[in-house]
C-alpha cells in the first residue's frame, strides 16, 4: 500500500477486469450456434448468458466483503483460477446444462474482480496517481466490451464456438502470475458480516433475476416464475425490515433510498439494461437472418467502440453543463436509439 504500486501491478489488475468484461459477453454472438449445436430452443439456450449475469449480480455485493474479510489478493487470485477453469469446463461441456452450470460458476468468479480490483488500486495507488489507474480500469472496461462480442463471432466462424472460451485460460494464468509477482499481500480483516442481510439480499436478488428471466424464456409454467417473484420479494423485505434493526447492518437503507443514489442508480440500470438487451439481441436477430457470426460480432463492435471514443468527450461536457443535464439527455438518446431498432427489426422481418 501507500501509493507503492507499479505499472506491472497495474497490468496484473487490468488482466482481470479484461477477462471478467470478455467472459460476460462472449457468448453473445456465438449463441446461435450453441444452440444448433445442441440442438436446443432460445428459451433455455438464453441461460447460457443469462446464468453468468445472475450468480454475477447476486454475489458481487456479498464478493466485497468477502475480499476485504479473506484479502483481497487471495481472493483476486482465486478468482482467475476460478476463471480459468470455468473456461475450459464451459469450452469442453457435452450438453447445455453443463454448459449453463460452467457459465454460473464462472459469474460467481468474476463477481470478484470489480471490488476486489477496485479495493486493490485505491490500496496500491496513492491520490496523485489514483485517478488515472481508475481511468485505465474504466479503459480496459470498455475495451472488454468492445472486444468480447467481436472475438466470439470471429472464433465462432473459423474454429467453433467452443474456442471462444479458450483464449481466456492463458490471460486468466498469466494475470495470476503477474499478480503473485507484483501485487503484494493485502492483509485480511476480522469483519462481523450481517448473515441474515447478507443472505436475504443476495438469495432475494438471485430469485428476481431467475424469475424474469425464466418469464422470457417460455422454459416453465408461468406460476413458476410468479412463485420465485414472490419468494424475491418476501426475501428482500426481510432483508430492508433487518437492516433497518441491526446496528452493523449488511446493507445501510439510509443510503439506498437517499434521491440522489436512486436517481442514479436507476439510470445506470436503463443503461445496463439496455446494453445488455442490445448485445444479447442483435447477433440472434442478425445471425437468424443469414448473417455470419464474423458480421454480428463486427456489427456490436460499433457499440461499445462508441461509448468509448465519446466516454472523454462526455466527461468534459459534464463538467460545463452539469452531469444532470448530460445524464437526462443521454437516456432521452438512449430511449430513442432502443425504439429506432425496434422499428428496423420489425420493419425489416
Amino acid at each position: 500500500g501507500d501509493d507503492t504500486g507499479t505499472p506491472i501491478a497495474l497490468a496484473a489488475l487490468l488482466t482481470g477486469t479484461l477477462v471478467g468484461t470478455v467472459s460476460n459477453n462472449v457468448v453473445n454472438v456465438p449463441l446461435t450456434d450453441i444452440l444448433d449445436d445442441f440442438d436446443a430452443p432460445l428459451g433455455r439456450g438464453v441461460l447460457v448468458v443469462v446464468g453468468f449475469l445472475l450468480t454475477f449480480a447476486a454475489t458481487m455485493p456479498l464478493a466485497g466483503y468477502i475480499a476485504d474479510r479473506y484479502g483481497r489478493r487471495r481472493v483476486y487470485c482465486a478468482a482467475l483460477v476460478g476463471t480459468a477453469v470455468c473456461s475450459a469446463g464451459a469450452a469442453t461441456a457435452p450438453n447445455l446444462e453443463v454448459l449453463i452450470a460452467w457459465r454460473a460458476l464462472g459469474g460467481l468468479a468474476a463477481a470478484v474482480f470489480a471490488p476486489a480490483v477496485m479495493g486493490l488500486i485505491a490500496w496500491l495507488f496513492g491520490p496523485r496517481r489514483r485517478a488515472r489507474a481508475v481511468g485505465a480500469w474504466a479503459s480496459v472496461n470498455g475495451i472488454g466490451q468492445a472486444v468480447g462480442p467481436s472475438l466470439g463471432g470471429l472464433m465462432a466462424d473459423a474454429w467453433g464456438w467452443r474456442w471462444v472460451f479458450v483464449p481466456l485460460i492463458p490471460v486468466a494464468l498469466l494475470g495470476l502470475v503477474l499478480t503473485l509477482r507484483s501485487v503484494p499481500r493485502y492483509p485480511a480483516r476480522v469483519m462481523r458480516l450481517d448473515k441474515l442481510g447478507a443472505a436475504t439480499l443476495t438469495v432475494g436478488a438471485a430469485l428476481v433475476i431467475l424469475a424474469v428471466t425464466l418469464v422470457g424464456s417460455g422454459a416453465v409454467p408461468l406460476w413458476i416464475s410468479g412463485v420465485l417473484a414472490v419468494a424475491a420479494v418476501v426475501l428482500l423485505t426481510v432483508c430492508v425490515v433487518h437492516c433497518r434493526r441491526v446496528p452493523v447492518p449488511f446493507l445501510d437503507i439510509g443510503d439506498i433510498v437517499e434521491p440522489r443514489f436512486v436517481r442514479s442508480a436507476l439510470a445506470a440500470f436503463a443503461q445496463m439494461f439496455a446494453l445488455g438487451a442490445t448485445l444479447l439481441v442483435i447477433p440472434l436477430y442478425v445471425v437468424g437472418d443469414g448473417g455470419s457470426t464474423s458480421f454480428a460480432g463486427a456489427l456490436l463492435f460499433a457499440l461499445p467502440a462508441t461509448m468509448a471514443i465519446l466516454a472523454p468527450v462526455v466527461g468534459g461536457i459534464s463538467d460545463r453543463v452539469g452531469a444532470r443535464r448530460v445524464l437526462r439527455t443521454g437516456l432521452v438518446v438512449l430511449c430513442a436509439s432502443q425504439v429506432a431498432l425496434g422499428v428496423v427489426t420489425i420493419v425489416d422481418a
